[in-house]
């Protein structure tokens, strides 16, 4: 099956190729066919486009900690082969959240949870949490473990994305809210969730809210399509 999809031409959309910053509140590209490449560009809050195409190395993630990242694309969004839309580590810092790890001392701290509960080789792994249905948590961040002249801080969580999409969703690269690894023996952050909605969906798509690579490892993430 061939899919036609109506591109916004760059003359009449808005092309971000320097690295951007959109707040909550800033509504200045709000509405408009928007082309992200060869640079990152951070939104938080609740943001609406006409389409959006992320192209040639372009990167759209969101805050740390920031747990609303809500876009709205009226057409089509379209994430080409070198495109990535992420949320990797966006979430909780080290033992925080809900679903946090369990620190220990000088042994291996818990991973935290959150689709899943946290791995563990001393004490309880962190707890699972959050909606099953319309996920939109931030992943928890590992336990750290105390040493004698400092800490290694366990891993953070996945971010979260809300994505609804009126037209077709071509996925040729990467949509991601993965958790981070620890550091020596602390644990791995919990993956993040990854939430949207379309009616049409196609590529050769790569969704992924994993947990962070730790020697205790943090519970996966939430994906809802």
């Amino acid at each position: 099956m061939v899919f036609f999809f109506p591109l916004p031409l760059d003359e009449y959309a808005n092309v971000i190729n320097t690295d951007t910053y959109i707040a909550a509140d800033d509504l200045s590209y709000d509405g408009q066919d928007i082309i992200i490449e060869s640079c990152m560009v951070t939104i938080d809050g609740t943001h609406s486009f006409q389409s959006l195409i992320i192209d040639n190395g372009g990167i759209l993630t969101h805050s740390q900690g920031v747990d609303t990242f809500d876009l709205t694309i009226t057409g089509d969004l379209i994430i080409d082969l070198n495109g990535l839309i992420t949320a990797d580590g966006k979430g909780f810092g080290s033992h925080t959240g809900p679903g946090a790890g369990g620190c220990t001392t000088y042994f291996q701290s818990t991973g935290a949870g959150e689709g899943g509960h946290g791995a563990h080789s001393q004490g309880q792994g962190g707890i699972a949490y959050g909606s099953i249905t319309e996920p939109n948590d931030l992943g928890s961040g590992g336990g750290y473990q105390q040493l004698y002249n400092g800490q290694d801080p366990g891993g953070a969580g996945g971010g979260a994305l809300r994505l609804n999409i009126g037209g077709t969703f071509l996925l040729n690269g990467i949509l991601s809210a993965n958790g981070s690894p620890g550091t020596g023996n602390s644990g791995g952050g919990s993956g993040g969730n990854i939430y949207v909605l379309t009616s049409v969906i196609d590529g050769e798509e790569s969704i992924a809210v994993d947990c962070g690579n730790a020697p205790t490892l943090g519970g996966g993430g939430r994906i809802v399509v």
